[in-house]
């Protein structure tokens, strides 16, 4: 049995996309291209989705869905999809451009930044056209690079650093600690590096080069009045996932959090989805068989019978041959939990019982998979 170890190796690779519903293309150009500056991928884009590239990951934009893979035709997407928390991009430009490109109540800048504030320092707010999920713009650090790109390159949007996103401890089905229990899932489930990082004033910073990182209740409230001094700054407690690209995953503490089954139960409104990349085929073959013994491997109906490479990889075999599997519940399982077979196909395990974490698709790539941006 292969075991995650916690070395440098198991950070993942890069978080390559977060996939968000948007019912108007034009729309979506004008914000994620025009204001923003992102790139089209003109050989992913279609009818069917917008694809914008921010450096080396990418924003996926679809525009119609089905519900099975069956399904004669695809439905427009008529409601847009919600990150709660939010996104931190990293731009080349001046931040004033991009805040000349906006209405001025989607877009204002963090802390009451004056015109004397370094570039570096500023932060700015730019709120997405439905009014519903927020992105943090900054400059990226004068050292930073892209090494590699999708088709059609990138603009002076450079990367997609850093994605908070808000979970309850609040919940009564969940006796245990969300966000430790949180980390145990990322660490001995997926095989990857994480850290809890307890709650401190937003703006500190956590390593030496000034990446700071402030708390979700400061960044999503409601600021129609940006100097409002209510607002707390206060960040809380978190589980962070570290990729070696600089990349981080953060999972907050907040009182604000939607039920972590939305996905299940709201899927329109939160169904989104992140696609990671893992560094070695050992790294893969490791978390797949961990995922799948404690029978966590996920299998999207909009995908069945597909492309296998965007399928439902259910056995070692499948998922080695197309570079891809699905997590969808967030659980840490006990050794005494895990039930998988000998040829890795998931049975079922008393795991499955129990309340997920948190409900958000995951898929899992390999460098071998035919999108990957890093070879």
């Amino acid at each position: 049995t292969l075991t995650p170890s916690n070395d440098k190796q198991t950070r993942p690779l890069l978080l390559e996309h977060i996939n968000l519903n948007i019912p108007d293309v034009t729309l979506g150009r004008e914000f994620y291209i025009n204001a923003l500056g992102g790139v089209e991928n003109p050989v992913t884009t279609n009818e069917k989705q917008l694809h914008v590239n921010v450096g080396t990951s990418q924003f996926h934009l679809l525009l119609k869905t089905k519900t099975h893979a069956d399904d004669k035709q695809s439905n427009a997407v008529t409601v847009p999809q919600h990150w709660p928390g939010y996104i931190e991009l990293w731009t080349t430009e001046d931040l004033e451009n991009i805040r000349s490109r906006l209405p001025s109540n989607r877009c204002y800048y963090l802390n009451n930044c004056s015109s004397s504030t370094s570039q570096h320092d500023k932060k700015l707010i730019c709120i997405c056209p439905w009014n519903k999920n927020r992105f943090l713009v900054r400059r990226a650090p004068l050292n930073f690079r892209v090494t590699h790109q999708h088709p059609g390159g990138y603009g002076t949007l450079v990367a997609m650093h850093r994605l908070v996103h808000p979970v309850s401890s609040l919940s009564s089905n969940l006796d245990t600690d969300v966000i430790y229990t949180l980390s145990k899932f990322w660490t001995n489930v997926m095989g990857c590096v994480t850290s809890v990082v307890e709650g401190k004033e937003a703006g500190s910073s956590d390593s030496n080069n000034n990446d700071t990182y402030d708390g979700l209740s400061f960044i999503c409230n409601d600021h129609s009045n940006p100097t409002n001094s209510n607002h707390s700054r206060r960040r809380r407690r978190c589980c962070i996932v570290h990729f070696q690209s600089g990349q981080e995953l953060i999972l907050e503490e907040s009182d604000d959090a939607p039920p972590s089954n939305s996905y299940d139960i709201q899927n329109d409104i939160f169904g989104y989805h992140l696609c990671i990349y893992l560094p070695t085929n050992e790294s893969f073959q490791c978390t797949f068989q961990q995922v799948s013994e404690c029978g966590l491997l996920y299998a999207n109906p909009r995908f069945a019978g597909g492309r296998p490479e965007f399928g439902n990889a259910l056995d070692w075999k499948e998922a080695s041959d197309c570079g891809q599997f699905r997590v969808k519940d967030w659980l840490w399982c006990n050794d005494d939990d895990k039930k998988g077979g000998d040829d890795g196909k998931t049975e079922s395990v008393e795991v499955k019982s129990k309340v997920p974490l948190l409900v958000m698709e995951l898929e899992v790539r390999s460098t071998s998979h035919i999108c990957c941006p890093l070879k």
